[in-house]
């Protein structure tokens, strides 16, 4: 497929949240991966930055690192001396799919180091993620301008990250998983296998557990689970459907199994985020 026909269509938003802290630290760090790409800047303080075993990066007040999905990451945490090891940041992570399956921050060469001046149109797009408030007049504002931003931002990602070389080889290769994907969405409420997905891309299962990972940045049963909790969302969203039901609808093996999933991903239960997206659309 040819790069420059990518049908807009197809561009979904998965993940488009933001966030700030500001606190002291002690120079302490921890490892996480995470789904979504991250841009995070350092107001106040610095951040260290490193990707897998890598040497850490220390990055200069003002500057932000940027990082894929999937990937593990060491985060350095360095309070500013002179103001009592203070530390002030702000972060947006990123989600949109291609074909509601590849993650497009894999196409492109992100930098690890984002210079100060660079970062300024990323601030005014976490500004104004972080000054949105819900419009009860216009319910449709609350979830439309979350997607602009979040195009916006992609927009400036291509500003400073060229497609990767093999990209356009990323995109065909996605097509002979299709009907592993097609599968998924089809038999959400049944049992799957990964066998059983590698054989309808006429792969062994283990020549398919590398080409899923490298092309949708997680193993088939994550993604699986994925778009389950998606639907389960849904479900959730658009009628009084019993938990019990969202549940069998899922491919969940009941209630109590959804329910701990859903604590687990979204740091809620499934009735309480139910009651939250009602409020927010009232």
């Amino acid at each position: 497929m040819n790069l420059a026909t990518l049908p807009p269509g197809e561009l979904r938003v998965e993940v488009c949240e933001t966030g700030a802290f500001d606190m002291t630290v002690d120079g302490g760090s921890h490892r996480k991966t995470s789904p979504a790409t991250i841009f995070a800047q350092a107001v106040q303080g610095h951040y260290g930055i490193a990707i897998g075993s890598a040497p850490l990066l220390d990055l200069a007040p003002g500057e932000a690192f940027l990082t894929g999905p999937n990937l593990p990451l060491h985060i350095a945490h360095h309070g500013d001396a002179k103001h009592g090891n203070r530390m002030r940041a702000r972060w947006i992570h990123l989600r949109i799919s291609l074909f509601q399956s590849l993650d497009v921050a894999n196409l492109l060469d992100l930098p690890l180091r984002v210079s100060a001046r660079s970062c300024a149109p990323f601030e005014e797009v976490i500004e104004e993620l972080r000054r949105l408030m819900p419009d009860p007049a216009h319910p449709l504002k609350a979830p439309a301008r979350p997607q602009e931003l979040a195009f916006r931002t992609l927009g400036l990602l291509c500003d400073i990250a060229p497609f990767r070389p093999d990209a356009a080889e990323l995109v065909r290769q996605r097509d002979r998983l299709g009907p592993a994907l097609a599968l998924m969405k089809a038999r959400l409420a049944e049992p799957l296998a990964v066998a059983d997905l590698a054989r309808c891309a006429n792969l062994s299962v283990p020549q398919f557990h590398v080409l899923f990972r490298r092309l949708i940045g997680r193993s088939p049963m994550d993604h699986l689970k994925h778009l389950r909790l998606s639907e389960a969302c849904r479900l959730l969203a658009v009628a009084d459907t019993p938990l019990r039901v969202v549940a069998e609808q899922t491919g969940f093996c009941s209630e109590f199994h959804l329910s701990r999933v859903f604590r687990a991903t979204f740091g809620q239960p499934p009735g309480l985020w139910r009651r939250g997206h009602d409020h927010r659309l009232t």
